[in-house]
């Protein structure tokens, strides 16, 4: 029965529409049944679709109807649409038509105002288009319906009307990217302060980079950060992209970096830079701590150090920047990133030091800082002293001061203001030569050093003059000092004695006596004669080699007597003998001295070690064995005297010699070789020929002057030494004399007598005559052979050896024999053989033949044959006439004869005569290569070889063309090569054996350089600008440049010479031609800062919670680098503000938001919040009664409430929602400030609640 009611009452109901779009019932609602629950309730016969239909929304002004509303035309007219694809992918576009059909449309009735494409989403509808002519092309969504609709006016009425036709659905697929349309964020360092794990997505370098990336790629997904941390150990981000889903999908054909066909990983590579963690400011000493002094005019080098933490690449930006707190007292001048020089200008006032401040640049503001003061004075610095001490030559011991007081006094020479001095020190030097010494010059160190350095030797002083008034520094704290001084290292070298021979020969010839004493010869004044003056200084600094107080031999009177010097050990030190051989030895001949025969005696062998005995020995004990001779009965003559140590060996018993153990003593401590036999051999060899010092001495005499060889005593017993006697007979030539050419008929002959013989020799030297004295030249083999044990055997019963000379050269020759038997190798001289000179006779002018001589040679050139073998190499032959020819024959010209070989002699008189032919010499030329530009003439020359003196030749060169021909000029040749044919005329002395033709290169025309239109440019970051760039010459073949940029970071420059800005910085943008000419634009690149930013409003009013108002801020100037802003809210419980400049309302008050540029620029707008009535809906109870009628009796009451609500359908709490109470008849009913109704008597009254902002909606109550 109640749901009957319900639908007979709404098919009666009629809804009246006013202009404001509030619907209200045209009659009463009557008939409620008795019997509802709620004795006070109304009692309104209506369903929940008509309470529904009540609640309608007021407007601001519900007293007005200013407005008529679109008509529903969809029965008039049909809408057509054609959609030219249903199934598209993401991102592809579709194309829509529509047309209208419809009688009214025939009739004017109705005509097209325009199209609207609607998108609902969400079950929202939003108009994406409008059209004239019903055409759309867009891009369909996923997950959104389409519709068209067609806007009509009508002709008479003032109201739209409207049909719409919905788009059939479209189906969308995914779209593949590929991975290179994306772009990867860009980031190269990550700024740190601690050195710590860092997180990434809240690091500015990659927000910025996620920005950029994002703001490219937002028609395919979001880029994102994979992980949040990245360490300084990694150094790597890994950054990811997800592609919209449903909507794209991800090229996955690069498999390494695509994860799935959704997401895409790309890993970065990142330095994780260390921002400055604070500075300390360095000189050459290391870090400053105390107050630098300086001296006026000083300069200092300072180096500002910026430390950071640990874990990091580097120091973001280690420069800085320098400040002096008085630049008037010290100036600081910067010479690099973060080095220095402070200039000390003007004396400061104690207390009053000046600061020298170093600050980082990279946003840190760290701070170095160093006090200097300055004082009035001379930097000891500044004084001036020598790097090093001129050396000096040892002249006898004495102060260092005498042989520096001239170097001291030049030092005076060149200064005004003090005097230099030597410092008077007891301190000890360094020890030389194992003494130390003081304030004397020490011996050099070793024989062989020819100098020695005493390390801190000598230390010169410099004192200021009393009325110089100025104090010395030292360049740190010492201000009150007169004195500056410097310690050398001082270096002395030998002196040169030069011991001249030729100052002893003939002095001593008429005052030697028969029998006198060395002693006696050099006696007196003679021996003082030999010194020069710098010997004089150290007292007999040289000596001679020789016992002056043993009597002078008696083996006769010699020609020469040589006496031996050496440099005493004390003064090898410090002088050098000049002269002297390998052994420091000088020798001087005396003349008239006579020599008696020597003798090596007393030869022996002791064991000088302590702890040794012959037969027993101690571990660890070192053994030193020791060999002499009675020297004084060796005599006077010049010998060598050698050592060599043996031990016998157990085994083979014999004794080997011992490796090193050549001086008289022997020391070994290798203990297990320690036990054994020893002996020294001891040998006496005279020097050089016996008969260079005796020319008349006898066989005898030679012998016993010949080599002297002694054994010492064993040094244990027991052990004994096996000799070996050698002796010869019958020693000899066959011949003495013998011509050249038949010196092998000569033989050797000598008879050996000896055991164990291993080998002979026979040898030879050459005897020459120089200066009047014999001389021997070196030894040479005639023959070498070794001896088995078979041939040994022959030897011990004697053995003739008889062996030929071989073919000698013409001269004088001593034969000698060499045995060796056992250990020992024993010398016989033979005898001595003269060589004649082969005598050439016969010579005739028959048997010589002339070869050819060449044009430019002297007739004497010619080479000239003897025919016979021997005589044409024993002799030469030459044309007497030495004048140069002109080619042709000539006929008995004169021959001389010289010999070239020293074995031959001939009458070098004898006339010969022979003819000569002079023939052309050859001549030789090449045309030269020559290199030149299209266009240019061509110079050409050539290379003539083969001219004799002052000759010329005439010589023409013609470059031939393409056809072969001579061409006239080289101007108009074409790029490419061509001959160049040299012509010679003919010569009467040459035969032009060889023309090489030359080869002309014709290039095209070379680049000389390349120009740019500015070599500066200024330049913003985000900027482009074109560049040019002018190729020389103007004819110049390839005038193509490349461009490039040394700094990609700061600018790029494309191939046509766009420069594009890229950061703040420097780069050179350098064109570059072909062939590497180049030129180069200093490019600079800045940042160009907001000076303000300006809002699009400057009050916002909003009138509902939630609300919202989109402000735009624009950032001034407009070619602002960073136009990056930050949104910020004074209140956000009133309204809140997102990065895109949208105000929302969030409460009733009032807010500030202020917007912010990257630089702190500023500007703000006012934002008032204030809920306006929307909607004001009354209830009884729970049941809604806006624009009904309810029932009250007569006496009962009612309470109805009111709920405000605005745009938004929020409560209102701004004080609007306040409600005044009014009846249109209050003896019908009354109604209190609270909402109460008080029915008085039958009747209906009208009841209006009015909101404090003037919304008004009614209801009525019948009372009875």
């Amino acid at each position: 029965m109640r749901a009957k009611q319900v639908t007979a009452l709404m098919m009666a109901a009629t809804l009246a529409v006013t202009g404001n779009g509030v619907t209200a019932f045209a009659e009463p609602v009557a008939n409620v049944e008795a019997g509802d629950a709620a004795t006070e309730a109304l009692n309104v016969e209506t369903t929940e679709e008509v309470e529904t239909a009540a609640e309608v929304e007021v407007t601001e002004d519900s007293e007005d109807v200013t407005k008529s509303a679109q008509k529903d035309a969809s029965s008039d007219v049909t809408v057509e649409t054609k959609t030219s694809a249903t199934t598209v992918k993401a991102g592809a576009t579709v194309t829509v038509t529509t047309t209208v059909k419809g009688d009214k449309l025939t009739n004017g009735t109705l005509t097209v105002k325009s199209y609207e494409l609607i998108a609902t989403k969400s079950a929202v509808d939003t108009t994406i288009a409008t059209s004239a002519d019903g055409t759309f092309v867009f891009a369909p969504e996923k997950d959104t319906t389409y519709k068209v609709k067609a806007v009509f006016t009508h002709a008479s009425e003032k109201n739209e009307y409207y049909a719409e036709k919905a788009l059939d659905a479209f189906t969308i697929e995914a779209a593949s990217i590929a991975t290179n349309r994306l772009h990867v964020p860009e980031v190269t360092t990550i700024s740190n302060k601690d050195g710590a794990a860092l997180n990434t997505t809240a690091a500015p370098e990659v927000t910025a980079a996620l920005e950029t990336a994002n703001k490219l790629d937002e028609a395919y997904g979001k880029w994102t950060v994979k992980d949040e941390a990245v360490t300084t150990a990694t150094k790597e981000i890994v950054f990811t992209f997800t592609a919209t889903d449903g909507v794209y999908t991800i090229d996955n054909s690069d498999t390494a970096a695509v994860e799935t066909d959704k997401t895409y990983e790309k890993t970065v590579s990142v330095k994780v830079v260390q921002l400055a963690t604070g500075v300390s400011i360095e000189d050459e000493n290391g870090a400053i701590s105390a107050t630098v002094e300086m001296a006026t005019t000083d300069k200092k080098a300072l180096t500002a150090k910026v430390a950071a933490g640990s874990g990091s690449d580097t120091v973001s930006n280690a420069k800085v920047t320098w400040t002096s707190s008085d630049s008037s007292k010290v100036k600081v001048t910067a010479t690099g990133d973060n080095e220095a020089v402070i200039t000390a200008v003007s004396k400061t006032e104690a207390g009053k030091e000046v600061t020298i401040t170093a600050t980082t640049t990279d946003g840190t503001q760290k701070v170095g800082e160093i006090k200097v003061a300055v004082k009035e004075g001379i930097n000891a610095d500044s004084i001036s002293f020598d790097s090093k001490l001129p050396e000096i030559t040892y002249e006898g011991a004495g102060d260092l001061e005498d042989y520096y007081k001239d170097y001291v006094a030049a030092l005076n020479k060149k200064t005004t203001i003090g005097t230099y001095s030597i410092k008077d020190t007891s301190e000890t030097i360094d020890s030389v030569g194992g003494v130390d010494k003081t304030s004397t010059v020490a011996s050099l160190k070793t024989n062989t050093e020819n100098s020695q350095t005493i390390k801190n030797g000598l230390t010169i002083v410099f004192t200021l003059s009393d009325d110089a008034g100025l104090t010395p520094v030292d360049g740190k704290t010492k201000w009150d000092t007169k004195t500056v001084e410097k310690t050398y290292d001082v270096v002395i070298n030998r002196a040169v004695i030069n011991r001249d021979a030729s100052a002893v020969t003939g002095k001593l010839e008429s005052s030697y006596a028969a029998g006198a004493k060395l002693s006696e010869i050099l006696a007196g004044k003679n021996d003082t004669e030999f010194d020069i003056e710098v010997q004089k200084k150290v007292d007999g600094a040289w000596e001679k080699i020789a016992d002056l107080t043993k009597e002078i031999p008696n083996i006769g009177t010699l020609a020469n007597y040589q006496v031996k010097y050496s440099l005493k050990d004390s003064a090898k030190n410090v002088y050098t003998l000049s002269g002297a051989d390998a052994n420091g030895y000088k020798y001087v001949s005396l003349s008239g001295v006579s020599i008696t025969q020597p003798v090596l005696t007393d030869v022996k062998a002791e064991n000088k070690s302590e702890n040794l005995t012959a037969d027993k020995f101690k571990d660890k004990d070192t053994l030193t064995l020791k060999a002499s001779y009675d020297e004084k009965k060796l005599g006077t003559a010049n010998y060598t005297v050698s050592y060599q140590w043996y031990k016998l060996n157990e085994k083979t018993n014999k004794y080997d010699a011992i490796k090193s153990a050549t001086t008289e003593t022997y020391t070994t401590s290798t203990f297990a070789d320690i036990p054994g036999t020893y002996y020294c051999e001891i040998t006496a060899d005279v020097k050089g020929s016996v008969k260079d010092f005796l020319p008349d001495a006898t066989d005898a005499q030679v012998e016993a002057y010949s080599k002297l060889v002694k054994s010492t005593n064993k040094v244990t017993v027991e052990a004994t030494k096996i000799t070996v006697d050698t002796t010869t007979s019958g020693l000899g030539l066959s011949k003495t004399e013998a011509t050249y050419g038949a010196t092998a008929d000569v033989k050797a002959i000598a008879k050996v007598t000896a055991d164990d013989v291993s080998a002979y020799r026979v040898y030879y030297k050459q005897v020459t005559t120089v200066a009047n004295k014999p001389s021997l030249g070196e030894a040479k083999d005639i023959t070498k052979k070794s001896v088995n044990e078979d041939e040994a055997f022959l030897f011990k019963s004697g053995r003739t050896i008889s062996e030929s000379l071989g073919n000698l050269d013409a001269g004088t020759y001593r034969i000698y024999l060499e045995v060796t038997a056992g250990k020992e190798t024993t010398s016989y001289e033979i005898g001595d053989i003269k060589v004649a000179q082969k005598e050439i006779t016969g010579l005739n002018s028959k048997n010589l033949k002339v070869e050819d001589a060449t044009y430019g040679q002297k007739l004497s050139d010619a080479k000239i044959i003897y025919n016979d073998t021997e005589i044409d190499a024993a002799l030469d032959f030459a044309f007497v006439d030495n004048t140069v020819a002109d080619a042709g024959s000539y006929t008995s010209k004169e021959v001389a004869v010289s010999v070239v070989d020293p074995n031959y002699t001939t009458d070098t008189k004898v006339t010969l005569k022979a003819n000569v032919n002079v023939a052309k010499a050859p001549l030789s030329v090449t045309a030269k290569d020559v290199t030149i530009e299209q266009g240019q003439e061509a110079a050409l020359d050539g290379t003539v070889k083969g001219l004799v003196g002052k000759d010329t030749a005439k010589v023409t060169y013609a470059v031939l063309g393409t056809d072969g021909k001579a061409v006239q000029s080289t101007k108009n040749l074409a790029v490419g090569t061509y001959k160049i044919r040299a012509t010679v005329e003919d010569q009467k002395n040459y035969d032009v054996t060889s023309v090489v033709d030359g080869t002309l290169t014709v290039n095209a025309v070379a680049a000389t350089g390349v120009t740019v239109n500015t070599t500066a440019l200024k330049i913003n970051v985000g900027e482009s600008r074109q560049v040019s760039a002018t190729v020389a010459p103007a004819n110049a073949a390839d005038k193509n440049v490349t461009w490039s940029s040394d700094n990609t970071a700061v600018a790029k420059v494309t191939s046509d010479g766009v420069v594009y800005a890229i950061a703040e910085g420097t780069a050179n943008v350098t064109a570059k031609t072909a062939n590497g000419k180049t030129a180069t634009i200093a490019v600079t690149v800045s940042t160009v800062k907001a000076d303000s930013v300006k809002l699009s409003a400057s009050k916002v009013t909003l009138t509902s919670i939630g609300a919202s108002k989109t402000v735009k801020a624009t950032v001034n100037p407009t070619n602002t680098t960073d136009k990056t802003v930050t949104w910020s809210s004074s209140n956000k419980k009133v309204a809140t503000v997102d990065k895109n400049g949208k105000i929302v309302a969030k409460g009733n008050g009032k807010a500030t938001i202020t917007v912010k540029t990257a630089n702190g620029k500023k500007a703000t707008v006012k934002v008032t919040v204030k809920q306006a009535t929307k909607k004001v809906v009354l209830k009884v109870g729970k049941k809604v009664v806006t624009g009904k009628t309810y029932t009250l009796k007569e006496g009962k009451k009612a309470t109805v409430k009111a709920t405000v609500t605005d745009a938004k359908g929020k409560k209102v709490t701004s004080g609007n929602q306040k409600i005044k109470w009014t009846t249109s008849n209050k003896k019908v009913a009354t109604i209190s400030k609270s909402g109460k109704i008080t029915a008085k008597k039958a009747g209906t009254v009208k009841i209006t609640a009015k909101t404090a902002d003037g919304k008004k909606v009614t209801f009525k109550v019948k009372v009875k």
